[in-house]
Formats: structure tokens, sequence, C-alpha cells
């Protein structure tokens, strides 16, 4: 674990680093999986053309405001993210035709490292 926080430079949110603890991973294909310690890093440097894609600039769009972007459950709508954070997230797995991604730009009193983008658009 502290070799994960070393190489990416940044403290894992308490419960992200407690699931690494006791599982370090979840399911084997990349098509619905959780990554292992030595496999989870920055998306730009893991996946850069997931990166680029997801990141590119969109005029009118480019990020949406606080009161979309900061809801968390059931009620979050995956497409609102702030495309600007995308490359300095780190890619923590993949999920249906997606990725899981962990926003550290994101910190809140309840969860530090909110997760980010579900599925592609």
């Amino acid at each position: 674990m502290t070799q994960l926080e070393e190489r990416v430079g940044l403290e894992l949110p308490p419960s992200y680093r407690q699931f690494l603890l006791f599982a370090n991973g979840w399911g084997s294909d990349d098509e619905c999986c959780l990554l292992r310690t030595e496999e989870v890093g920055w998306l730009r440097e893991v996946d850069p053309l997931e990166a680029e894609i997801w990141s590119g600039p969109k005029a009118d769009s480019w990020s949406v405001p606080d009161e979309l972007y900061l809801v968390y459950g059931p009620e979050q709508e995956s497409g609102h993210f702030r495309r600007e954070y995308v490359p300095d997230t780190l890619l923590i797995g993949y999920w249906d035709d997606g990725v899981a991604l962990l926003n550290p730009h994101v910190r809140t009193s309840e969860v530090s490292g909110k997760p980010g983008i579900s599925h592609h658009g």
C-alpha cells in the first residue's frame, strides 16, 4: 500500500485503502474489475488515449457547476463530470464499457477522492 501511495504521490481515501489492504483488487478481466495495487496509476500514464478522449475540449460543456458535480449516491448522473480533472485521476478499475476513476481533486468531510466516470457516453 505504501508503495502505491509513494508511486502516485498521494494518500488514498481510507475506505479505498482498507479495501486494497483486504482484497487488493477484485475480478480478473478488463470488463469488470478493480485493479490490484501494482496496476493502479494515473489515467494519463496508464491509458493516455482514454485520458485524451475524456478530457478533450468541449466548447460549452467543459465543466459542470458544483450543484451537478457534487452529487453522490443514487441520484448521481455519470454524465456530470469535469473534463479538466480527467487526466489527473487514478485509474482504479474497468466497469462494463467504462473505467473506474478516483478523483483526488475533490475532498469532502465525509470522503476524500470521490469516484469518477462510470461509463462511456
